[in-house]
């Protein structure tokens, strides 16, 4: 799924622009784990419902600020989430997260849509 858009994120980090753009987009209770610092943690947000508090998704967000760069990076830590996950494990890419129109792409379990050869990995020595 791709989504366009032009709002403008409050901070200037390209990562912080990415995820909080994300957050806007989405109508569910939120907990952005990175609002503050960096958590370490395999994702950056948490769905949950909002009446019941149950975790919905787990999502990921991988910012680059200009449209043109494609190929993001991914860490173990991310990859073993998003398999022992499955369909609960969401990666959202934007990109021109700097710009006035920065886009959306959604990939709801990635380990999946590998396998299916939906997408691919690039491996980098």
């Amino acid at each position: 799924m791709m989504v366009r858009g032009t709002l403008q994120p409050p901070t200037s980090s390209t990562t912080a622009q990415g995820e909080s753009w994300t957050q806007m987009l989405l109508h569910t209770e939120v907990v952005w784990v990175n609002q503050e610092q960096e958590s370490g943690l395999p994702y950056d947000i948490v769905l949950r419902n909002p009446e019941t508090h149950a975790v919905l998704a787990y999502v990921e967000v991988k910012s680059s600020a200009w449209h043109s760069k494609d190929a993001f990076e991914v860490s173990p830590a991310e990859m073993r989430w998003a398999q022992h996950h499955g369909p609960a494990y969401t990666v959202f890419r934007v990109s021109g997260a700097s710009t006035s129109n920065p886009s959306l792409v959604r990939l709801t379990d990635p380990i999946a849509l590998w396998q299916a050869k939906a997408i691919s990995l690039c491996l980098i020595a």
